[in-house]
């Protein structure tokens, strides 16, 4: 933005200058004389009504401060890729070519549902065998390429076809989603990592995972009555003398799959794996009869040495800080990010009770926005106190410091009032602006003073 506007300054600018600002005896520019008899007469009765002045930009200020604590804050505006992506996760059970059915399915009703809106529809199901990308087997891309805004006929912009998009999804069984956009959905996992593709993250951390489970089902009630939440998941061994890694290597071979080896397909290498068939994999009485061999040739069938029953556990087991972690995603529909999150932790605080040893840590695009705020709560008021220090060496005077410093608040102000009226709430992006507006406030006020004093020493009056 330097670079671009050093470039204008030196080029355009000039020749804007002389084309408009044309003086001497050459045709006068009668709107610009115009404007500047209206800046005269304006400035002449703000002199002349000094106080009147000062009140109406202090209550101006007033009322911008205001809007100001009722914007709400989000880390960045949300920028529209003209594309969806669907995350899609399948019980983990489900084979490929169900799957494959199932998407098919989905991108057939989509693409009937919705035929001006979306222009194609690629679905991704798992991950390439080097795992770059960490997405579980079990799970979908589903990446939905947009028609240009002016051929849609049921939504008026990509957040209320959104809404309508996840209505249809919902209708479709067989598995759970969220939404984002392709772009958007990447440097989330290159951010915060893959698990946290999402507006909101909460990271409970702990060592049971049942402790856990429950603690996450009870977070999950308490988002989705908050305003704006979207897309809201062995005491026998020793008589035998059995390991436990033996008995682990029976039900791998037996329920897993278990890689065996690998065969080369030209740069390509293939797992081998074995396993029960359908029939008795996923019957717990057959299970039990597996034999687990023991020392001196010993055969123990497995329900011998285990309790076989089928339950509902995790689809994988996630640590971090030598803790295992859980993690409940929300997106963020209808309200700022602040705001919700403000709202999910004192629901949470009062209706979620952690038991000791559990923590509790909230990640995602909240995560930035946090940290974001502490940097400017920190930055600014020491780049304030340095340009202050640098006006009071330039003019000597502390009063013509102060003048100029009162064009800080007042631009900002004005752009407070900006994103009030177009109902956007406080972002990072709109801080980085409000910093630049500040610096051009400074410039133009010493720009006057500079031009004033001279003129306040041949003795003119103000």
């Amino acid at each position: 933005a330097l670079f671009g506007s050093l470039l204008l300054s030196l080029t355009l600018i000039p020749a804007l200058c002389a084309f408009f600002l044309k003086g001497g005896q050459q045709k006068p520019n009668k709107p610009l004389l115009w404007l500047t008899d209206c800046y005269a007469k304006g400035v002449k009765r703000a002199v002349e009504h000094r106080w009147v002045t000062v009140g109406g930009a202090l209550a101006f200020l007033a009322v911008s401060v205001f809007f100001g604590l009722h914007l709400g804050s989000q880390f960045a505006p949300q920028l529209q890729e003209n594309a969806i992506d669907i995350s899609a996760y399948y019980d983990p059970s489900t084979s490929v070519p169900e799957m494959v059915d199932r998407s098919t399915l989905l991108e057939k009703v989509l693409m009937r549902k919705f035929p001006h809106e979306i222009s194609h529809i690629l679905t991704r199901i798992g991950r390439p065998q080097i795992p770059t990308d960490p997405m579980l087997q079990s799970q979908c891309d589903v990446l939905i390429a947009l028609r240009p805004d002016t051929a849609w006929t049921q939504a008026k912009d990509q957040k209320e076809l959104t809404a309508k998009i996840t209505k249809v999804v919902n209708e479709v069984p067989g598995f759970e989603s969220s939404y984002s956009q392709p772009i958007q959905t990447r440097m989330d996992e290159m951010i915060y990592g893959q698990g946290d593709r999402a507006d909101v993250g909460i990271k409970i951390l702990g060592t049971d995972m049942g402790t856990l489970r429950q603690q996450a089902a009870s977070i999950v009630q308490v988002l989705q009555g908050i305003k704006g939440a979207a897309d809201v998941k062995r005491s026998a061994l020793a008589r035998y003398g059995i390991s436990i890694a033996d008995v682990n290597a029976v039900i791998d071979s037996a329920i897993g799959p278990r890689t065996v080896t690998t065969v080369n397909d030209g740069n390509v290498q293939i797992d081998v794996t074995v396993r029960l068939a359908e029939a008795y994999r996923s019957d717990p009485t057959r299970i039990g009869r597996v034999l687990v061999p023991g020392p001196n040739g010993l055969q123990v069938p497995l329900s011998e040495v285990a309790s076989i029953h089928n339950v509902d556990g995790p689809v994988q087991i996630s640590r971090e800080n030598e803790k295992r972690r859980i993690t409940i995603t929300a997106n963020v529909r209808g309200n700022d990010l602040g705001s919700f999150v403000q709202e999910a932790q004192q629901k949470i605080q009062s209706q979620v009770h952690l038991p000791p040893g559990y923590t509790l840590e909230y990640a995602g695009d909240y995560e930035s926005l946090k940290s974001g705020r502490a940097r400017l709560l920190t930055v600014i008021p020491i780049a304030l106190a340095a340009i202050l220090g640098l006006l009071l060496i330039v003019f000597g005077r502390m009063r013509q410091a102060l003048m100029i410093f009162t064009g800080i608040p007042l631009a900002i102000s004005g752009g407070i009032l900006a994103l009030s009226l177009r109902h956007m709430p406080f972002s990072m992006t709109a801080a980085v602006g409000f910093i630049a507006l500040g610096g051009i406030a400074l410039l133009n006020g010493i720009v006057l003073l500079t031009f004033i004093n001279p003129l306040r020493e041949q003795g003119k009056s103000v």
